[in-house]
């Protein structure tokens, strides 16, 4: 069915649709958590690197820290100021720790505990272990070029993802006790603090965020699979419902307005008709042409081949007017053995070659009955009316048809009789 057709069509369309934009929008948000994990980890970093950047400050504005030297916190023998090794005057020997030192003893700590590893590097240093890797070579370089922007990186290290940050570390008057040798001034760019952050635990609260947005992105999708698929249920059973309710109309009126044996028109409709194709002539000034057809000698085919043949001619003559005339012609079982047919816009000159080949079809036309009998001869007798622009009423018209009609049966049948008062 077309329409049903349709309905499926328009349903695949929008689970089509509708399958589209759920994947659009899983994807956006697996991504956004994927995203999620980067940005939490870069506050995190930045958070450490603050503090890093906090502690040197203080550490600077202080002139460094005095401590006990130990087997972890030797004197630096890369810090050549003076006075960086005393004794109190109660005998405690002490060494200067300069903002750096303290910084990477507090990152080792803090790594040991938190997993979290912060570093201070320059392009220029003196303690060979805090010379940059190629990383943070190119994010030292980058700003020393002038771009202060934070410089990023997620790597795999061990197996495992890990995200590092950098920030630029500025050169500050009080910097200038250590590290004037560099000959940077105060505002340059001295070096770089960064930190690396593991990724795994970030990643696992991400995997199961996104175990629940698939998990919720997949109902909601089956939701809507099943939504859809209702409607189409609903709109087919709706459609279903109204071309069986279109075919008991069609069927109904074909009931009311057809002969169930010759499937031509009956009498009820040939009289609404007649009325209303006279009405229309009489307005459009044309011509309306009727004809009575009445099938020679039908009683024979009763008597001799019983009723059962009898319904088979009219069965056959209704087949071959339904074929032979125009869309415009309305033909209908009049009674019995007599049909009726109207010819709108069609005068009397018009239609009577037409009847005659009519006639000699019918004449042509052999019937054979349910039990395979080729029936005799089939012919009728016409009796024609014609009104040039209306200017008679419907009883004059089948009256003058009706006495054309007997007129050709007087005359011996098998012929064609114009209504005297036609043209």
């Amino acid at each position: 069915m077309e329409v049903n057709t349709k309905i499926k069509s328009v349903v695949r369309l929008f689970a089509f649709l509708w399958t589209g934009v759920l994947c659009v929008s899983a994807v956006w948000n697996l991504r956004m958590q994927d995203e999620q994990v980067i940005h939490v980890a870069k506050i995190q970093a930045a958070a450490f690197i603050n503090k890093d950047l906090a502690l040197r400050s203080w550490a600077s504005s202080h002139g460094g820290v005095y401590v006990r030297p130990t087997a972890q916190t030797p004197p630096n023998p890369y810090l050549n100021v003076p006075n960086r090794d005393v004794v109190t005057t109660s005998g405690i020997a002490l060494t200067l720790m300069n903002p750096a030192y303290i910084a990477r003893e507090v990152n080792t700590r803090f790594a040991e505990k938190f997993n979290v590893r912060g570093r201070i590097t320059g392009l220029l240093v003196t303690n060979p272990i805090n010379a940059p890797d190629d990383w943070e070579r190119a994010g030292l370089e980058r700003f020393a070029a002038g771009d202060l922007s934070d410089f990023v990186g997620v790597f795999l290290t061990g197996g495992k993802r890990v995200l590092r940050l950098m920030k630029p570390m500025i050169m500050e008057p009080a910097c200038l006790q250590c590290h004037a040798w560099t000959g940077i001034p105060v505002g340059g760019v001295r070096g770089g603090v960064n930190a690396s952050v593991p990724l795994d635990s970030f990643l696992e609260g991400a995997a199961r965020v996104q175990t629940h947005i698939a998990l919720s992105h997949l109902g909601i999708w089956l939701t809507g699979l099943a939504g859809l698929a209702w409607f189409g249920f609903r709109a087919q059973r709706l459609q279903i419902a109204q071309v069986q309710s279109e075919v008991e109309r069609q069927l109904l009126y074909r009931q009311a307005t057809h002969d169930s044996l010759t499937g031509l028109f009956n009498r009820r409709y040939m009289d609404e008709a007649l009325v209303r194709e006279l009405l229309r002539a009489r307005r459009t000034e044309r011509p309306l042409s009727l004809a009575f057809l009445d099938i020679d000698h039908f009683k024979r085919f009763n008597d001799e081949y019983g009723h059962e043949s009898g319904d088979e001619v009219l069965r056959g003559l209704g087949a071959v007017l339904r074929g032979f005339l125009r869309k415009s012609d309305i033909a209908c079982r009049y009674g019995g053995e007599e049909l009726f047919v109207i010819m709108p816009d069609s005068s009397a000159s018009e239609v009577l070659p037409r009847l005659e080949a009519l006639r000699q079809l019918i004449r042509s036309t052999r019937v054979v009955d349910r039990q395979g009998r080729e029936l005799p001869e089939v012919t009728v007798s016409i009796g024609v009316a014609s009104s040039r622009v209306g200017d008679c009423g419907v009883d004059d018209l089948l009256e003058l048809a009706d006495h054309a009609l007997y007129q050709a049966k007087a005359e011996g049948r098998n012929r064609i009789v114009l209504g005297e008062e036609s043209e």
